[in-house]
């Protein structure tokens, strides 16, 4: 483990790792790594994985502290390899921040790392734990940062997703936005678009736009409520009636009107 503080601006070019995994943490301050294609922005309280052969260009403001946790990257293979059925190999760490509070093993796993270099804990002098203190830290950072193997994006939908996807469920009434919801979810709005669009195949808000159609849908079949298109289109936060209407049709291939003459048809019959 390695904690850096500079206490001026830093650039540094880094023609890429060789043979290693770095697991960085942001413990104040900014961090920019900018790659061919993008640029990742760190806050404090952030994690993020780099990957083996990428070059980048680091740049960090001059209260930037971090810590920094190095991988071989045979032992993060075989690791990935064991825990994931779909592994095919050379796993790349996608570069999307996370919130470390969202990753709450791994937060407590760096904070007992920390705690024990800190106190010179005798136990790190065991290189057995040190080496299953090392591939646990390894197996969190594969299941809760999104990665890919070869072509292929690897294991179950990443945390963060699933996070947002809650949040709007159980915040769709509300006239929520995109950077509330990326809050909840502990990441940045590029870093949550991006990974809804690599594992849901939609936006945030396309996902919070169909969710609102499927409950009011669910309201005007209900044969109690007896709600008005205006009043369910309200309650679900679709306060423009005629792109309701529209958005609702395309969807379900019927206005609003008509699912409730259907069921009112349905309930006399």
């Amino acid at each position: 483990m390695h904690r850096i503080r500079y206490g001026a601006p830093v650039l540094m070019d880094i023609p890429g790792l060789r043979d290693k995994y770095i697991l960085q943490v942001l413990l104040s301050g900014r961090s920019d790594t900018i790659y061919k294609n993008s640029n990742v922005v760190m806050e404090s309280g952030m994690v993020t994985a780099l990957n083996v052969g990428e070059p980048f260009t680091k740049v960090l403001s001059q209260d930037a502290e971090q810590l920094l946790f190095c991988f071989n990257a045979c032992q993060v293979n075989a690791i990935a390899a064991s825990t994931l059925s779909d592994f095919a190999g050379n796993l790349r760490f996608f570069p999307s921040p996370l919130r470390i509070d969202k990753a709450p093993m791994l937060f407590d796993l760096i904070n007992a790392v920390c705690t024990a270099i800190e106190s010179h804990d005798p136990v790190l002098a065991s290189s057995r734990t040190s080496e299953r203190m090392a591939d646990l830290m390894v197996d969190l950072m594969i299941r809760y940062l999104p990665a890919e193997s070869g072509r292929r994006c690897l294991g179950a939908v990443p945390f963060h997703v699933q996070k947002a996807e809650a949040f709007m469920r159980e915040n769709f009434r509300e006239a929520i936005t995109l950077a509330e919801v990326a809050s909840a979810a502990g990441v940045t709005k590029r870093c949550l678009c991006i990974n809804f669009r690599r594992f849901r195949n939609t936006s945030p808000m396309a996902y919070l736009r169909l969710h609102r159609l499927t409950q009011a849908r669910k309201m005007l079949e209900s044969t109690q409520a007896r709600a008005s298109v205006t009043e369910v289109a309200g309650e679900c936060a679709l306060h423009h009636l005629g792109r309701f209407s529209q958005e609702y049709r395309l969807e379900f291939g019927e206005l609003p009107s008509q699912t409730i003459e259907r069921v009112n048809r349905a309930h006399l019959k």
